[in-house]
């Protein structure tokens, strides 16, 4: 789950630093597509009551409401959710066309709009808001085998230079694969920690060591965990040829 600190009022003499309250429970969601609606529900753990803006977007961080476009509709969009208090978003996919050999992905984005600072009214603040984001796969009904079986089937490629390490991974499977860890291993020890990220369906991604390793010579395997469709690490090995 990605949370962004973005300014919502710019320029200050003094700043108030807002703490989130609202956050949603749960790490992604998974959409059948034959589903009439999906649900998360976002809660409010602060002492006070806090107002939630909510969109989906096709993967433009930088999306607003008014400018993402995602085939769903969500509701509610704006709400003011009381202390201690849960609010259920139900998100609704209007049908549009969508790939039906692989899964697509939106993302969810709930921003908690700061309350107006206590003041004399005359002094310019700087406030911010916290945006979490999280991911919608929406998935196709009838896709041949299972997201931890395409996990599981996943192909790895060590591609190292003199202070690079570079590891191309490659999904055979209509589901997208998420990565929590990918770490290069000699036996047990550890050569490289890789950077994170998503192998798109049917699709290759590299993966950065983030910081230069001098030898790579004795490799073994990538060891790498996978982020299932509740958001619970499984981790597997996968080897590699003698270098």
């Amino acid at each position: 789950m990605l949370k962004i600190i973005w300014v919502c009022i710019a320029v200050a003499l003094h700043c108030d630093a807002v703490l989130a309250a609202v956050s949603l429970i749960g790490t992604r969601i998974v959409y059948p597509a034959n589903a009439k609606f999906a649900d998360i529900t976002a809660n409010n753990g602060g002492a006070k009551s806090a107002q939630m803006l909510a969109w989906v977007d096709d993967g433009d961080i930088n999306s607003t409401p008014d400018t993402a476009t995602a085939p769903f509709l969500l509701a509610p969009a704006v709400k003011v959710i009381g202390p201690g208090r849960k609010q259920v978003l139900r998100i609704s996919y209007n049908g549009s066309p969508l790939p039906l050999d692989r899964e697509t992905l939106y993302y969810l984005n709930v921003t908690e709009i700061p309350p107006r600072s206590a003041g004399s009214g005359t002094e310019l603040t700087l406030q911010f808001s916290v945006r979490t984001r999280i991911k919608i796969f929406m998935r196709p009904a009838g896709l041949p085998g299972a997201p931890t079986a395409a996990a599981k089937k996943m192909s790895w490629e060590l591609d190292a230079a003199p202070g690079a390490v570079v590891i191309r991974a490659t999904n055979p499977s209509p589901y997208f694969v998420s990565m929590a860890s990918v770490k290069l291993m000699r036996g047990d020890a550890m050569l490289a920690d890789l950077d994170r990220g998503m192998v798109p369906p049917w699709g290759t991604s590299e993966f950065h060591a983030d910081t230069g390793v001098a030898d790579v010579t004795g490799a073994t395997a990538v060891n790498y965990v996978y982020v299932n469709d509740y958001g619970g690490p499984e981790e597997f090995t996968f080897p590699l040829p003698a270098r």
